[in-house]
C-alpha cells in the first residue's frame, strides 16, 4: 500500500517547504496558502518561497527547476530551489 503525505501550510517570503519536484499542488493565491500531496517514500527539495513581479513585457525570469504556484495580475507565486540560494 502507498502511503501519501501531505503539506498545508500558509506561505510568507522566504518560508522554505520541502516536498517532491512532481508533488500535486493548490495554491490559494488570495490567502498564498499551500497544499501539497505526494507519495510519503518520494524524494524531496526544499525551496524558498517568493513573488516576482512580471515586466512591462510580461516576463519574469526563473531559476531553473523554479515551480510556479499561481499567478495574479503581473505577481507570480514562486517556489525556487533552496540551493540556488547558496550561490
Amino acid at each position: 500500500m502507498t502511503e501519501i503525505a501531505t503539506l498545508d501550510t500558509e506561505l510568507g517570503p522566504f518560508d522554505v517547504v520541502e516536498i517532491p519536484a512532481d508533488s500535486r499542488r493548490e495554491f490559494d493565491v488570495e490567502n498564498q496558502r499551500l497544499r501539497a500531496y505526494f507519495r510519503a517514500n518520494d524524494e524531496t527539495k526544499e525551496y524558498v518561497y517568493g513573488e516576482q513581479t512580471a515586466d512591462e513585457s510580461g516576463v519574469v525570469d526563473l531559476t531553473d527547476g523554479s515551480i510556479v504556484l499561481g499567478v495574479d495580475g503581473k505577481t507570480v507565486f514562486v517556489l525556487t530551489p533552496r540551493e540556488a540560494y547558496n550561490q
